[in-house]
């Protein structure tokens, strides 16, 4: 079993790594910035998302036969960057059609039960997801060290209608990236704290490569795995094919795609982000 990433653990996984493969000015602080960057230290960033998920998740109904879930999310997001800190939030309007096993928003938490799984259509507001992150940026003398992204993200229990545990869950990331040439290698890992008796603290690792083609366009996949967060689910193991496409100065469109290999994670999935940078 999974749940709707709403644009938390798998959506800003790969977003990153498109930006940071991007060129911009604040992912490349040894190189030279673009022109309309150059002077610039605080950017703050809006945007939204659409988020589609399929797979049973392990999860079998009393006949014993596997019940699809299809899930979705919209999340809306803000991103305020004044180097070397980025603070994220986002809210999702999530939507579940499946197993009554699945929740909505903790980033590989799902159900705490072996019953039967049964069908059920939900939907509401999702849990509010923030975090805050210290980036260490090598200085020109520094050329051989990696970027450094210290994160602490913070699942708020405000979803609506049991999409959620109603509980408050705490991750902590380290990520590390380094840029040679056109390629951009990443990789991180993580320990998530989760409220309520039912679930386990998990680990979590990722890893990926991002191509800067052109100057508007970059390309990359990422890998994600995760412990169980309870006896009855599965472990999270999936790839995520990514683009990042800027559109003129202020603009981003970033797609991209899932395919899970364990059942905590969704047989295969899409979504993409549109983004405003101020």
């Amino acid at each position: 079993m999974t749940l709707i990433k709403a644009l938390t653990t798998r959506a800003l996984l790969v977003l990153s790594a498109a930006f940071l493969s991007a060129g911009t000015a604040q992912a490349q602080p040894a190189e030279t910035p673009r022109e309309d960057e150059a002077d610039r230290r605080f950017y703050a960033t809006v945007g939204m998302g659409v988020d589609f998920a399929q797979g049973d998740y392990g999860d079998r109904d009393q006949n014993g036969d596997a019940v699809q879930t299809n899930s979705g999310s919209v999340p809306v997001f803000l991103k305020l960057e004044w180097e070397p800190v980025t603070f994220r939030i986002s809210v999702p309007f999530l939507l579940i059609d499946g197993s009554d096993q699945v929740l909505g928003g903790t980033d590989g938490a799902e159900g705490n039960t072996d019953a039967a799984a049964r069908s059920r259509l939900d939907y509401g507001l999702g849990d509010v997801t923030t975090s805050l992150t210290y980036t260490y940026y090598p200085t020109r003398d520094q050329r051989l060290l990696p970027v450094v992204d210290l994160t602490t993200r913070v699942k708020i229990p405000t979803a609506m209608n049991d999409l959620g545990t109603g509980y408050v869950d705490v991750t902590l990331q380290t990520e590390l990236s380094k840029t040679l040439g056109r390629f951009t290698p990443f990789v991180g890992f993580g320990y998530r704290f989760r409220g309520g008796a039912a679930f386990r603290d998990t680990w979590l690792v990722f890893t990926g490569l991002s191509l800067r083609v052109t100057d508007w366009l970059s390309v990359g996949a990422a890998y994600e795995y995760s412990e169980a967060a309870t006896s009855f689910a599965g472990e999270v193991s999936e790839v995520s094919p990514f683009l990042s496409l800027r559109l003129g100065q202020h603009w981003r469109l970033s797609p991209y795609g899932v395919i899970g290999f364990d059942d905590g994670s969704p047989d295969w999935g899409v979504g993409s982000t549109l983004s405003y940078q101020f």
